[in-house]
């Protein structure tokens, strides 16, 4: 069999977080911008890429957008999308390369490690905001990550939930399994090869089925 590996993206992927970060974003893009639907747009890319959009009009925006968020960030939890912890331990046991692709950056990450210190373990590659240079739907972050673990891209299965993540992962060639915990599940399995509601009834067997 050929080599495959499994990238991941996090927030309402493998983490059940979606929903805390869209009451964040809702309140800022009804403070600044009187539209909290811009939050619903700007799922999936990276901080820089929202800053830059949506909040870089006045410095001191700017500024307090980040100290709200990192502040949001530290008081956040990080549960997993059920079954997925189980899953990635499946991979893990078979030897299955396994990735996480997020555009959350390093200050994030360092709120996930510390809710979860085994989190780095499980994982053979990040790829976070500052690994890249296009935020998704570039599919840049997922060929990077397949370059990384040493597989081709046709080779890789992309868990995504956002709009701007399964094209990402469309656009690199890759198998697109899409999680219903952000969008509905009829707009999502329009777009992916499998649409799932979690991590529960998934397996490497499943996934094989799916090439």
């Amino acid at each position: 069999m050929r080599k495959f590996a499994v990238l991941f993206d996090l927030d309402g992927t493998l983490l059940d977080t979606e929903c805390q970060y869209s009451t964040f974003w809702e309140s800022q893009c009804l403070k600044y911008h009187n539209d909290k639907d811009i939050a619903l747009q700007i799922k999936g890319t990276t901080l820089k890429s929202i800053v830059t959009r949506y909040f870089s009009f006045d410095e001191k925006v700017t500024k307090q957008v980040l100290e709200d968020l990192y502040d949001f960030e530290s008081k956040m939890t990080f549960p997993f999308v059920k079954g997925a912890d189980r899953f990635i331990k499946e991979l893990n046991d078979n030897d299955i390369p396994v990735a996480v692709v997020t555009s959350s950056d390093m200050n994030k990450m360092k709120n996930v490690f510390t809710a979860h210190p085994d989190f780095k373990d499980l994982f053979d590659v990040f790829l976070m905001a500052e690994d890249y240079t296009e935020s998704k739907p570039s599919p840049e972050c997922f060929l990077v990550a397949a370059e990384r673990l040493g597989v081709m891209p046709q080779d890789c299965f992309v868990f995504e939930d956002s709009e701007l993540g399964i094209e990402a992962g469309n656009r690199a060639g890759m198998t697109v399994i899409g999680l219903s915990t952000t969008l509905p599940v009829e707009f999502v399995s329009s777009r992916v090869k499998l649409c799932i509601p979690d991590f529960e009834n998934i397996s490497i067997e499943k996934l094989m089925s799916l090439k």
